[in-house]
């Protein structure tokens, strides 16, 4: 039984506009059932690395398997296997949610009466039902979102590749997608995933990758990857402001803490360091914490130093 959802190995892909290769001996595997976070700096090869997968670009060389099908000579049965939600809207805005959807099923040879059933199931989860007969052109930016996540898996694949796929959502949709993305992923469906935005990587990703200039940098479980952070900067938001004598005496005591605002501080924590210590001296100063939080993804820390050294 092949636990393998991709394997790309020493894959190799060049333009005669571009000085370097957009992909250049990358390889990397992605396990069955996992949900893998592809990491980059713009320009790095991660739409490049997609588009390869979906056989919109071809590779110049290396070897390349989906759901156990060879990429080259068994297209057919691994472009099945996957479902495609790209950066850009690419479906007729004058069509309906319900012809959108359903036209992408026939791609794949099935009938519109064997995908009546999923088709319901798709608008209902992602919440397109009172707009399933509504010109496409009408749906925010958001609807547009779930539209093409809809769309990718009418036919079921088993590996949904999401480039970008909540840029420009609001943060209530782009939580729902984030809800509606790990019942997938529950469910069995391996997702690959491009994102800027790193608290969702984060939260979502078991597994995370980093490229840059089409080279893999580094590839770990999302866990090992943030205990490779040496620091984070906390922000730590009190009840009430101190008094200045108090706040004298905290800003003594704890070198490593900066006022933000009255009721705002932050905190450089160092790796594995327990915050006990901290809150317990709040606590002392009779000052109630009432929230501590990351200032940035621990992820976006990380990456931006990884690459900040080779971009120099």
């Amino acid at each position: 039984m092949i636990d393998t959802a991709v394997i790309l190995d020493r894959v190799c892909k060049a333009y005669a506009s571009r000085p370097t290769p957009a992909v250049d001996e990358l390889s990397f595997a992605v396990r069955k059932g996992s949900f893998f976070g592809l990491l980059g700096p713009n320009g790095a090869g991660k739409s490049t690395t997609l588009n390869i997968l979906s056989h919109l670009v071809r590779p110049d060389r290396g070897f390349i398997q989906i759901n156990g099908w060879d990429y080259y000579t068994q297209a057919f049965q691994a472009k099945q296997s996957l479902g495609i939600v790209p950066q850009e809207f690419n479906f007729n805005i004058f069509d309906t949610p319900t012809e959108i959807i359903l036209n992408q099923g026939g791609y794949y040879g099935f009938s519109r009466s064997a995908l009546k059933d999923r088709l319901q199931i798709l608008l209902k989860k992602l919440d397109l039902t009172s707009y399933a007969n509504k010109p496409a052109r009408i749906l925010s930016g958001g609807m547009k979102r779930r539209l093409m996540i809809a769309r990718a898996l009418i036919h079921n694949p088993q590996i949904l590749i999401l480039d970008e796929p909540t840029a420009g959502v609001d943060p209530q949709l782009r939580s729902e997608i984030w809800d509606f993305l790990k019942e997938m992923n529950k469910q069995g469906t391996t997702i690959i995933l491009t994102s800027h935005y790193f608290e969702e990587v984060e939260d979502l990703c078991d597994e995370v990758a980093m490229i840059q200039s089409g080279r893999m940098l580094l590839q770990l479980p999302t866990r090992e990857f943030l205990q490779r952070l040496p620091k984070q900067n906390l922000q730590i938001e009190i009840q009430s402001p101190p008094s200045p004598e108090v706040l004298k005496a905290l800003l003594a005591q704890t070198p490593r803490l900066t006022v933000i605002s009255p009721q705002v501080f932050l905190y450089e924590q160092h790796q594995q360091e327990p915050l006990t210590e901290l809150i317990a001296l709040f606590d002392r100063h009779n000052l109630s914490v009432l929230a501590i939080a990351p200032k940035k993804a621990r992820l976006e820390q990380l990456f931006l130093s990884m690459i900040a050294p080779q971009e120099k």
